[in-house]
């Protein structure tokens, strides 16, 4: 799989963990803060999970974990129904990425986490949802 493959935008699966490990953190995470991080657990509010969506104030590669720290944090558990969230703090292991895919031509970022059924998608600043 080279870069190429990732832009056309499908949910390429990484079996190796180290190599897994090696593709999330040589992204470039630093152009995502001040934009905005997406979180689908259990698959999202259809489904009886939720969406967590906030503004990045800061994230990073910390050993095994992404870490991400949110200005404000907003969660959806019932359909069109935006509640503020205490936490500001999220963190997913890296070793339970099993997809990725992008950076697309835009941006965004997408890990897929299916042991902890969780979908992170993040947005640079300025991006424009259509």
């Amino acid at each position: 799989m080279d870069d190429e493959d990732v832009r056309i935008g499908v949910l390429y699966p990484i079996a190796d963990g180290d190599a897994r490990r090696a593709r999330v953190q040589a992204c470039d995470f630093g152009r995502y803060i001040g934009g905005e991080a997406e979180i689908h657990t259990q698959g999202g509010v259809l489904h009886g999970g939720a969406v967590y969506r906030g503004n990045l104030e800061s994230i990073g590669v910390d050993g095994d974990e992404l870490k991400m720290r949110f200005a404000r944090l907003r969660v959806m558990r019932r359909l069109a129904v935006w509640e503020d969230d205490a936490r500001r703090d999220y963190s997913l292991t890296l070793e339970l990425v099993s997809a990725v895919q992008g950076p697309d031509e835009r941006g965004r970022l997408i890990l897929q986490s299916p042991i902890v059924e969780e979908l992170l998608v993040l947005f640079p600043p300025g991006y424009e949802r259509g």
